[in-house]
């Protein structure tokens, strides 16, 4: 009996779950298929393809073909078993669906990149334990409430079919989301969780205050489709709420063009414009355009202590 063959035949078969992934995929026949894994004890991992076996050992694992075009599944059995797997990289492997990945409880980092599914890509299928999920160019199913919520690093770039609310977004500290137009919901929403927040392009959501974003480090939210007035009122929720904002180190912030006059100061004592508003009450100006705030916001014209800012309009 071949040596591979013996060792899957003597793990006991109502454990087969725990040791071994099915990966399904569907290859054009002109691209290398390269999963990798990485497990956080030394141990083997048998792959078996169509095109035949190929075994690994060690801590990474990775496996390199290019198969004919049409469905395919790859076995892959791991020894040490799918608790022992901690790092799954499929980037442009036209993954379908992997039977038996949320057996993988111990995996904190997935990669998923550029591919165009038939069927999606099923978010849900995601380990709950991954703490670092990069997906992008793909076509998923599932929206912000399938990933992991206790996710601490989350890259979403292009998904076609990722749709739902940024009030379900998982409460990570860094999220990268580019060109999801299908996340919805108002700005608000956004868990306060996030120091790092980049959305690019995410046109489906409205604009709101970014006031409960107090730990905010670089904030970026421009190609949104929104006006110029609604550009300054995100600017003028920040600032509503600049004594709050806990950074100190020079907080980042880009957004696309708001109302007033670049480079705008604020006038003489007593007087108004159209950038400035004199507040008899506290003695200073109040911005009432955005490039007001953002020079507020950069300068502490009042010295009140603010944290530094620097806001960049893109």
């Amino acid at each position: 009996m071949p040596r591979v063959q013996f060792v899957r035949q003597m793990l006991p078969r109502i454990c087969k779950d725990y040791y071994e992934l099915e990966i399904y995929h569907n290859p054009t026949g002109a691209a290398t298929f390269d999963p990798s894994l990485t497990t956080s004890v030394s141990t083997t991992v048998i792959w078996q393809t169509e095109a035949g076996i190929t075994v690994t050992t060690g801590t990474t694992h990775n496996l390199s073909y290019t198969p004919t075009a049409g469905p395919k599944v790859c076995k892959v059995t791991v020894l040490a078993g799918l608790r022992a797997v901690t790092r799954c990289d499929v980037d442009s492997d036209a993954i379908v669906v992997i039977k038996n990945f949320q057996k993988m409880t111990a995996m904190a980092r997935f990669t998923l990149g550029s591919n165009s599914f038939s069927p999606p890509f099923l978010l849900s299928q995601i380990p709950k334990s991954n703490t670092y999920i990069t997906l992008s160019y793909n076509t998923v199913s599932g929206g912000p409430s399938d990933l992991p919520s206790n996710a601490t690093d989350v890259y979403c770039r292009s998904l076609v079919g990722f749709a739902g609310s940024v009030a379900d977004l998982p409460r990570a500290g860094w999220g990268y989301y580019d060109g999801c137009t299908g996340l919805n919901g108002d700005l608000s929403l956004v868990p306060v969780t996030y120091y790092v927040l980049h959305l690019y392009g995410c046109t489906g959501i409205t604009p709101g205050t970014i006031a409960h974003l107090i730990v905010i480090r670089d904030l970026r939210i421009y190609n949104m489709g929104w006006t110029a007035q609604q550009n300054t009122d995100v600017l003028l929720s920040a600032w509503g709420a600049r004594a709050n904002y806990t950074y100190a180190s020079g907080i980042q912030l880009r957004i696309s063009a708001p109302t007033g006059t670049p480079g705008t100061e604020p006038p003489a004592e007593g007087e108004s414009n159209a950038d400035w508003s004199w507040n008899a009450g506290t003695s200073r100006h109040d911005p009432i355009t955005g490039y007001a705030v953002k020079a507020d916001l950069e300068n502490d014209f009042y010295e009140e202590g603010l944290k530094a800012w620097a806001v960049t309009i893109v």
